[in-house]
């Protein structure tokens, strides 16, 4: 099924973003485009997500894909009141999870629901045409429609944690008035069952400080039926420093899944003893991301990058000597190569540094 309408846009263009939001904007610049286009039609499955992808990844999305997701009613909520909400359709496997979540109006000639930082004077109103030039704000004062500002995020129904939440960049509103967002989020759980809740907040534009906000919870369940397989790479050369750098990788692993493939490169300083005040003034090895390459020197093409210089996972004793960290990757394939290539580019300097080799195990 096809809908009509389109992203929201501000007078400077559309917002638009690329199939993950965990984005190092210093090397994957490209993945987020600025367009002056007016909306085009979008297909509400969450495979048109896919788009681009492999025709296997293709094939298994649609496998995966959860058109009847298990969720709790909202009928007696206080959100109701303004909304009916959903989770319409979901698409889940080891590695990630992608929800698309419906808010539909309770009266479309009375209510108009506008994305949680959409500006309601500056942001053009989806589904005009380019040169009416009608704000958000414009356009309900003329259609007499009240405006409230509304947002979703995702949480894990057991411990409540919070895990995601939407963007602007994710919306797309209908003519109807009903406005829809995809929410992309790891899956940490690795269980069969996953329980989630999505939060509702909606407010009025003039609540600035949304003292009067409207926060909701409502549980959802989705079944992973997906398989994965989990590989391990090791350096050709044991305890080997990457020239240029005072890291030394000790291992990459990858989580293979129907959808995508998750790397995680293991790394630790051996650097001088150097507090993280010090480091951050001086950024030594600061903005190091660590590409990979194969046998050929293709480079592996990634969907997304989660950490630069790394997430810590051991706080050095001494400051930030002996501190190990993990940098994960999405990468955009389904076959490995027996040989991978580690090169270590710092992305805000544009220089390349040193590399290492890595071999299956």
């Amino acid at each position: 099924m096809e809908k009509t309408g389109g992203e929201w846009q501000s007078k400077k263009g559309i917002f638009t973003g690329w199939r993950y939001a965990r984005i190092v904007a210093a090397s994957l610049a490209a993945a987020l485009i600025i367009g002056t286009t007016t909306y085009a039609a979008m297909e509400s499955s969450l495979l048109s997500r896919f788009h681009g992808e492999s025709d296997e990844v293709q094939k298994n999305a649609g496998k995966l894909l959860d058109t009847n997701v298990k969720q709790g009613s909202v009928e007696k909520s206080e959100i109701s009141k303004w909304v009916s909400t959903k989770v319409v359709e979901a698409v889940c496997d080891k590695n990630s999870v992608i929800v698309e979540i419906e808010a539909k109006p309770t009266d479309a000639n009375k209510i108009l629901l506008i994305p949680e930082d959409a500006e309601f004077a500056n942001d053009l109103m989806p589904g005009l045409s380019k040169d009416s030039g009608k704000t958000v704000g414009e356009y309900a004062k003329e259609t007499g429609k009240k405006g409230m500002h509304i947002n979703f995020g995702i949480r894990y129904a057991d411990s409540g944690d919070y895990i995601a939440g939407g963007m602007s960049i994710f919306y797309r509103m209908e003519k109807d008035g009903t406005v829809y967002t995809t929410i992309e989020f790891p899956n940490e759980a690795k269980t069969k069952n996953l329980n989630y809740q999505y939060d509702v907040i909606l407010y009025e534009p003039e609540d600035v400080e949304q003292k009067n906000k409207i926060r909701e919870s409502f549980d959802f369940t989705l079944t992973d039926q997906s398989n994965s397989e989990s590989i391990r790479y090791l350096p050709v050369v044991e305890n080997q420093t990457v020239k240029g750098t005072n890291f030394v990788v000790d291992e990459v692993t990858f989580e293979q899944s129907e959808l995508s493939t998750v790397a995680k490169v293991k790394y630790r300083y051996i650097g001088e003893t150097m507090d993280a005040e010090k480091w951050y003034e001086e950024e030594t090895d600061a903005d190091i991301v660590f590409f990979m390459f194969d046998e050929s020197g293709k480079k592996l093409e990634r969907s997304s990058v989660d950490g630069g210089s790394g997430t810590v996972l051991v706080e050095g004793e001494e400051g930030r000597k002996g501190s190990v960290y993990e940098q994960t990757d999405t990468l955009s394939l389904t076959e490995l190569p027996d040989t991978i290539t580690l090169r270590a580019i710092d992305v805000s300097e544009k220089v390349e540094y040193g590399e290492i080799t890595i071999t299956r195990k």
